[in-house]
């Protein structure tokens, strides 16, 4: 009678861990991309396919950052196993930022002038916020509203105005000012503008018409 040979079956490779992948992709992230400081962070790893079957690195995972690696907020690394079992993957991320962001916490009319009693301070994703944002109640001194606004709105430069600091057809003292020189002169705002805007103001001395940016009330300044 033939002797029978029972063969075992050899021990599957084991699968390295998608937590470590993703801990590394991580930890690259919060240590290449600067922290402001102001605002909390938040870093999202896209998780893996959990069928992903990666030979067990018998070596400390190395990140490193392919060409065109990131698109706005959103991150692409590669991970890098240097072990017995060489492979590679990419994995993506973003970071997000938390800052408190001033809202309404009344509906206002429009030309409403803003009020510490009509704004309260949520902490929101800032990264999604393309239109702009305040976040201290002293940026919202004198601002008026350009619109309706209802009750919960992000308060942002495009649905606010600044006072006017300058007004159509006013005197105003230009300031001109460039390397080695400093000179004053009197001018005329050619249309409303309040401090940080730009306007053309007509010069009374030559009559020529000039950009100027309004430093305060009836005050402008030209730099060359």
């Amino acid at each position: 009678m033939a002797a029978c040979l029972w063969l075992s079956p050899a021990p599957a490779q084991a699968a390295h861990s998608l937590v470590d992948i993703q801990e590394t992709a991580r930890q690259f992230i919060d240590e290449s991309q600067p922290s402001t400081g102001d605002g909390r962070r938040e870093i999202e790893i896209r998780p893996l396919d959990p069928r992903l079957q990666l030979a067990e690195c018998d070596q400390p995972l190395k990140a490193f950052s392919p060409a065109s690696q990131q698109r706005g907020n959103l991150i692409t690394m590669g991970i890098r196993c240097q072990g017995s079992s060489p492979w590679k993957i990419y994995v993506s991320g973003r970071v997000r930022l938390f800052r408190p962001v001033a809202v309404l916490s009344r509906p206002l009319p429009k030309g409403a002038v803003i009020q510490p009693m009509d704004v309260e301070f949520r902490e929101q994703d800032v990264g999604s916020l393309n239109r702009g944002f305040y976040s201290r109640q002293e940026e919202l001194t004198g601002m008026s509203t350009k619109r309706p606004l209802n009750l919960g709105e992000i308060l942002t430069p495009n649905n606010l105005q600044a006072p006017v600091a300058v007004s159509k057809g006013q005197r105003v003292t230009i300031r001109a000012e460039g390397h080695a020189f400093h000179v004053g002169m009197s001018g005329e705002a050619m249309r409303d503008g309040g401090i940080g805007e730009r306007i053309q103001v007509k010069n009374l001395s030559s009559g020529r018409l000039i950009e100027a940016l309004i430093q305060g009330p009836g005050e402008v300044l030209v730099l060359y």
